[in-house]
């Protein structure tokens, strides 16, 4: 039986604040790896997909959307597990989540990580 532990972590995200924190949070957990922009996370991700990392992505990033990173990943290896955070709360995102699937979506708060 093939052993599934995640210990690769791949955070996409532009906000440097949650980004510490999140590293505060997991870096001693797991091996992590940032990018600010959503085409370094793809070709991170790249480099990293043997490992199966956990991807956490915001939803907005300057070039692309989380949402476009998430559907790239799913296409190279469907059971990679995506977490997609957003300051937004709206319908439109979650639709846009279920449609995608096998990902979990947060509204993110650095205030509820305190």
């Amino acid at each position: 039986m093939e052993n599934n532990t995640n210990k690769t972590l791949l955070i996409i995200d532009d906000d440097q604040a949650l980004v510490d924190r999140l590293l505060s949070l997991f870096g001693g957990i797991y091996d992590s790896h940032v990018a600010f922009t959503g085409e370094t996370g793809l070709q991170l991700y790249s480099k990293l997909k043997k490992e199966k990392p956990v991807v956490i992505c915001d939803v907005n990033l300057p070039d692309i959307t989380g949402f476009d990173v998430c559907r790239s990943i799913k296409s190279e290896e469907s059971g990679t597990y995506v977490m997609l955070f957003t300051a937004y709360n709206d319908e439109s995102s979650a639709c846009q989540v279920m449609k995608l699937m096998q990902i979990a979506m947060s509204t993110k708060s650095l205030k509820m990580m305190r």
